[in-house]
């Protein structure tokens, strides 16, 4: 595997949405900012599109059936 096949792009931070807010970002002395989900190198004021806080909404019809 190489390592354009699992590189990132990190893109600047969205309204309340950031690395830094992220549950997987960690802030090591030595290393820097590093994101343990991707595992990759990353800065507290960047985003990428696996932020733990989104959630994709699916619209799913309703069965009234299913309810009785």
């Amino acid at each position: 595997m190489d390592i354009k096949d699992i590189a990132i792009l990190y893109g600047d931070t969205r309204h309340g949405r950031s690395c830094g807010n992220c549950f997987y970002y960690e802030l090591n002395l030595a290393k820097g900012g590093h994101c343990k989900y991707n595992d990759l190198p990353t800065q507290a004021g960047k985003v990428c599109g696996t932020w733990c806080g989104e959630c994709v909404r699916a619209w799913e019809p309703v069965n009234q059936g299913e309810l009785f």
